[in-house]
C-alpha cells in the first residue's frame, strides 16, 4: 500500500480485475449483435430504455440489462485493458436502466462532512482539484459517477465504489507510486484501487463544473442561473442518450429540475496557461463553505 500524504487512511493499490458491479456478477461471454436501436452512436454504442451494448476500439464488448453485465474479450489482454467496461460504462448504465440517476462527477467530502460533486469535460481538471483537495484533508468519496437521490429534505450522494483514473503526476502529489497503477489506453491516466474511500452517503452541498477560460488569468467563480443549471445537469447525466427515451424523459427531467432546485450549481473557471490548482481548490472550497 502507498499512504496518500495528508488523506488519513487513503492508499493507491493495484487495481483488480472487476467481477461484479453494484451486486451485479461480471459474465464473461458473448454479447448480442447491435440492433434497430434507438439510440445510436457507431461505432461505441446502441442503447433502448433498458438494454445497453457497448463495444471498444479493440472488440471488446459489454452489454448490460437490468440486473445483468456481460463483458466479452478477444483474449485476456484485452479483458485486462478493458476493465473499465465494467467498472465505468456497465456501473453508469445499470444505474440509469434502472432509473437512478447520476453525475459524470467526482464527489469529495469536505472536512465538515459536507458533499460536493465536481463536474466538467474530459481535461477539465476533476481529478487534479480533487487531487488538491485530498492534500488538503478532504475526503474522496468516488471517481465518475455519483449517483444522487432528491427528495423533499434534499438531494443525498450516493458515491459509487470503483477505482480511480489518475495521471501519473496526481499520483505522485497523492505519495503514490505511479507504478502500482494498470496503464488505461489512450488516457494517459493509470487506474488504482482506491483503500480507504468515504463510501458514506451523505447530503449533497453543491456542485462545482469546472472549465477553462478562453482568456484572462484569473480564476473565475459564478452561480450558474436556474435554467442553464437544469441543463448541465441533464447534459452530465445521460452519457448514452437514455434519460431523454420516452420512457425516462419525464422522470429524468423532474430529477435535474429537483436536484438544482436544492443544491446549487457553480462555474470555476481557470486560465488556460499557467498552475491554477491551488486557486481552483481554493474556489471550491469557498463554495462549499
Amino acid at each position: 500500500m502507498h499512504n496518500v500524504a495528508g488523506a488519513g487512511k487513503v492508499t493507491l493499490d493495484p487495481p483488480s480485475i472487476t467481477r461484479e458491479v453494484l451486486g451485479v456478477p461480471v459474465v464473461e461471454g458473448e454479447t448480442p449483435e447491435p440492433w434497430d436501436a434507438p439510440v445510436v452512436a457507431r461505432p461505441y454504442w446502441w442503447a433502448d430504455a433498458d438494454r445497453l451494448l457497448f463495444r471498444s476500439d479493440d472488440g471488446a464488448s459489454v452489454y448490460v440489462e437490468r440486473g445483468a453485465v456481460t463483458l466479452r474479450a478477444p483474449d485476456g489482454e484485452s479483458r485486462i485493458a478493458n476493465d473499465w467496461l465494467a467498472y465505468a460504462t456497465a456501473a453508469r448504465a445499470l444505474l440509469t436502466l434502472d432509473g437512478r440517476y447520476n453525475l459524470h462527477a467526482t464527489l469529495v467530502a469536505a472536512p465538515d462532512g459536507r458533499m460536493v460533486a465536481i463536474l466538467g469535460d474530459s481535461r477539465a481538471g476533476k481529478s487534479t482539484t480533487t487531487v488538491e483537495l485530498v492534500t488538503r484533508g478532504w475526503g474522496f468519496a468516488c471517481d465518475d459517477i455519483a449517483e444522487v437521490v432528491t427528495g423533499p429534505k434534499g438531494a443525498l450522494a450516493r458515491p459509487v465504489e470503483r477505482p480511480v483514473h489518475l495521471s501519473e503526476a496526481a499520483a505522485r502529489r497523492l505519495g503514490g507510486d505511479p507504478a502500482v497503477g494498470r496503464w488505461l489506453p489512450e488516457r494517459e491516466k493509470r487506474v488504482y484501487a482506491v483503500v480507504g474511500a468515504d463510501l458514506t452517503p451523505r447530503p449533497l452541498a453543491a456542485m462545482v463544473l469546472l472549465s477553462t477560460l478562453a482568456a484572462g488569468n484569473q480564476v473565475e467563480v459564478r452561480p450558474v442561473p436556474a435554467l442553464q443549471a437544469i441543463t448541465t445537469v441533464a447534459d452530465s447525466g445521460d452519457r448514452y442518450g437514455v434519460c431523454h427515451l420516452p420512457e425516462h424523459r419525464s422522470a429524468y427531467l423532474r430529477w435535474a429540475t429537483e436536484l438544482t432546485r436544492t443544491v446549487p450549481l457553480w462555474t470555476v473557471a481557470r486560465p488556460a496557461e499557467g498552475d491554477s490548482v491551488a486557486a481552483v481548490a481554493d474556489a471550491v472550497a469557498s463554495i462549499s463553505g
